[in-house]
C-alpha cells in the first residue's frame, strides 16, 4: 500500500470532521444575525442559492443578479416559487464597481457557473484539464478550446446604484 492510499482514509474522516463543523450553512449563518436579511445573489446562475438562502431565512429579501441568459429559466423557476411577498427579485444584468452596457462576458458550455469578464487562457498551465489534454492530443484540446469563450454583450449596474434605486425597499 503506497502513502497516498493510506492517507486516503485519514484525508476523508479530517475532511468529514471539518465539515460537521463548518458547513456553508453554518458559516453564512454565523456571519447573519437577523431572521430577515436583505441578500444580494451575485452571480445568481440557477438559482441553488437562493433555494438555499430561503431555506434557511424564509423572511428574507433576495436580489439575484444573473447575466447569463442559459440560467434564466431555472432561475425564474426557483424565484417564482418564492413570490408570495414580494421577497425576491430577479435582475438579468451582471453587478458590479462600475455601471454599464454592452460589456464582453464569456461564457463555456462546459458549465453555465464557469463564465464572467475573462476569457479561459488555453495556454495556461495552471489547469489540470488543460494539461490531460495536452497529452491526448492537438485535436482534443481544439474541440475542447471551441467549447470556451462565446463572447455576447451583456449590462453590468453598480450595486450603489441599484440599492439607491431600490430605496426604501433596502
Amino acid at each position: 500500500m503506497t502513502t497516498k492510499n493510506k492517507n486516503h482514509g485519514k484525508n476523508e474522516a479530517r475532511t468529514a470532521k471539518y465539515l460537521e463543523k463548518f458547513s456553508r450553512e453554518k458559516v453564512i449563518k454565523f456571519l447573519v444575525n437577523r431572521d430577515d436579511p436583505v441578500i444580494f445573489d451575485v452571480g445568481a446562475n440557477n438559482g441553488s442559492s437562493l433555494d438555499e438562502f430561503k431555506e434557511w431565512w424564509p423572511n428574507s429579501y433576495v436580489h439575484c443578479f444573473e447575466p447569463q441568459e442559459e440560467c434564466w429559466l431555472e432561475l425564474d423557476e426557483s424565484a417564482t416559487s418564492f413570490q408570495n411577498n414580494g421577497s425576491v427579485v430577479v435582475n438579468r444584468v451582471a453587478a458590479g464597481s462600475e455601471s454599464k452596457d454592452n460589456v464582453t462576458f464569456y461564457t463555456h458550455d462546459i458549465n453555465s457557473g464557469v463564465s464572467g469578464f475573462n476569457r479561459i487562457n488555453m495556454s495556461s498551465r495552471d489547469s489540470i484539464d488543460l494539461n490531460e489534454l495536452d497529452k491526448e492530443g492537438i485535436d482534443k484540446k481544439e474541440e475542447y478550446g471551441n467549447t470556451l469563450n462565446h463572447e455576447r454583450e451583456v449590462s453590468i449596474i453598480r450595486l450603489d446604484d441599484y440599492i439607491e434605486a431600490q430605496d426604501p425597499m433596502i
